[in-house]
C-alpha cells in the first residue's frame, strides 16, 4: 500500500489518492491525481518499489507540462513494475478532480531534456510476469536528447517481456530530436504484446530515423494501428533505417500494422518513409511513400495506397474532405482500432474507420453511424 504522502512528498492540497479494496483475494486499486513534476515522479516512484497488494495502479495527471529535469536519478519520468500481475495506467488530460476526462481542452504533456527521455517503460526484468501498461492521451516532446550513451529514442523508449503486455493509445510526438541516436521519437523492443494505436508523430530528427522503431522478436506480437507519421527526418548521410517507421521482425515474431499512413518524412529519395526487414510483417491499409523491405515482402500488403493522403496542411496532419484516406480503412484491425481517435472523437463516425490517427468530421447531413438523416 502507499505510506504517507509526507514520505513521497505529495502536496495534501490538489493531491487526491483514493485506495479501493475489493473482495477478491489481494486486489486492491490506487488512483493518484498528479499536478506536478515532483508528484509525477513520486508516484512513478512508488509503483517501482511496490511490493504491496495494489494490483492496480491509475497515475491521472491533470493538464500541462511535466519537465523530467528532477535532480535525483531515481526521479526520473520511467514506470518498471517491481513485481507480476500488475497494471498501471498513465493517462493525461484529467479536470482538476481528476474525475473527468477533456479530449477537448489543453493537453498533458511531457517534456525530456538533453540527458533524459520525456517518457520510458521497462516490463522485461525477466523476473516478473502478468504485467500489463497502459498510457493514454499524453504529448510527448524533446528538443534536443543527447546523452553521453543511449542516446535513441529521444521521447519513448520501451521494452514488453515475455508474458506482459503494454498498450499505448492517443499519444503525440512532435519536435523529438536525438542528434546521436536512432528512432527519435519511439523506440520499443517487444517480446511480449503490444498495442500501439491512433498516435500521431509530427516531426523529429535522428541521424538514422527521426520516426519510429518497433522491434519485435521470439515470441513477440506487435498490433500498430490508427498511425500517422509525418515530417520525421533522418540527419546523417546514410539512414538504413529510413525515416518514418521502421518495422524490424526476427525468430517466430509476428507484427501488423494497418489503418496508417506514413507519408511526406525525409525528402531524401534513398531514405525510405516505411521499412520493413524480417519475415511476419502484414501490412493492411497502410498508405505510403518510400517503401523498403530487406529479410523478404511483408507477408501480406492489403489495400496499400501511394501519393498524397490529404492532410490539411503541411503543419496540419487531419484529413480534408476530399481525403482518399477517409472511410477507407478496416474497420477491426488486428489488435483493435481503439473507441477514439487521438483527440477523443470516436472511431467509425462515418461509414468505417478512417486511415491515421485522426477522424474526420462526418459530413452534414449524416449521422456518425453513416446514415444520411435526409434520406427517405
Amino acid at each position: 500500500m502507499l505510506q504517507t504522502r509526507a514520505r513521497y512528498g505529495f502536496r495534501t492540497a490538489g493531491f487526491l489518492l483514493a485506495l479501493l479494496a475489493f473482495a477478491a483475494p489481494v486486489r486492491a486499486v490506487t488512483s493518484v491525481c498528479v499536478a506536478t513534476s515532483q508528484e509525477l515522479a513520486a508516484a512513478l516512484g512508488h509503483v517501482n518499489a511496490l511490493n504491496g497488494a495494489d494490483s492496480e495502479y491509475m497515475i491521472r495527471l491533470r493538464p500541462g507540462t511535466y519537465v523530467n529535469d528532477l535532480p535525483s536519478a531515481g526521479h526520473a519520468f520511467h514506470v518498471a513494475p517491481n513485481r507480476s500481475n500488475q497494471t498501471v495506467i498513465l493517462s493525461g488530460s484529467w479536470s482538476e478532480n481528476c474525475q473527468v476526462r477533456h479530449y477537448d481542452g489543453p493537453r498533458t504533456t511531457l517534456l525530456g531534456t538533453a540527458s533524459r527521455r520525456a517518457l520510458e517503460f521497462h516490463l522485461d526484468d525477466g523476473v516478473h510476469t502478468g504485467n500489463r501498461l497502459i498510457l493514454q492521451d499524453l504529448d510527448l516532446r524533446n528538443l534536443l536528447f543527447n546523452p553521453p550513451q543511449d542516446n535513441v529514442a529521444a521521447c519513448l523508449a520501451g521494452a514488453v517481456g515475455p508474458g506482459n503486455e503494454a498498450t499505448i493509445e492517443r499519444l503525440a510526438m512532435s519536435l523529438c530530436y536525438t542528434m546521436q541516436g536512432q528512432m527519435a521519437s519511439v523506440l520499443i523492443y517487444n517480446s511480449g504484446k503490444l498495442v500501439f494505436r491512433n498516435v500521431l508523430v509530427d516531426g523529429g530528427g535522428a541521424l538514422e530515423n527521426g520516426g519510429i522503431g518497433v522491434m519485435t522478436v521470439d515470441q513477440g506480437v506487435s498490433y500498430l494501428s490508427q498511425l500517422t507519421v509525418t515530417h520525421t527526418k533522418s540527419l546523417g548521410p546514410d539512414s538504413g533505417f529510413g525515416s518514418g517507421i521502421a518495422l524490424l521482425n526476427a525468430g517466430s515474431a509476428v507484427t501488423h500494422l494497418t489503418n496508417s499512413v506514413v507519408w511526406g518524412n525525409d525528402p531524401d529519395p534513398d531514405t525510405a518513409d516505411l521499412y520493413l526487414h524480417g519475415p511476419g510483417i502484414t501490412l493492411t491499409r497502410v498508405h505510403h511513400g518510400k517503401l523498403k523491405t530487406l529479410g523478404g515482402a511483408p507477408a501480406a500488403n492489403v489495400s496499400p495506397s501511394v501519393g498524397d493522403p490529404g492532410f490539411v496542411s503541411a503543419g496540419d496532419a487531419h484529413l480534408r474532405s476530399d481525403s482518399i484516406l477517409i472511410d477507407s480503412g478496416v474497420y477491426s484491425p488486428p489488435g483493435g482500432a481503439g473507441s477514439y481517435d487521438l483527440e477523443g472523437k470516436p472511431r467509425k463516425r462515418g461509414v468505417t474507420t478512417d486511415v491515421g490517427a485522426y477522424e474526420a468530421p462526418v459530413p452534414d447531413g449524416l449521422f456518425e453511424d453513416g446514415f444520411d438523416q435526409n434520406a427517405g
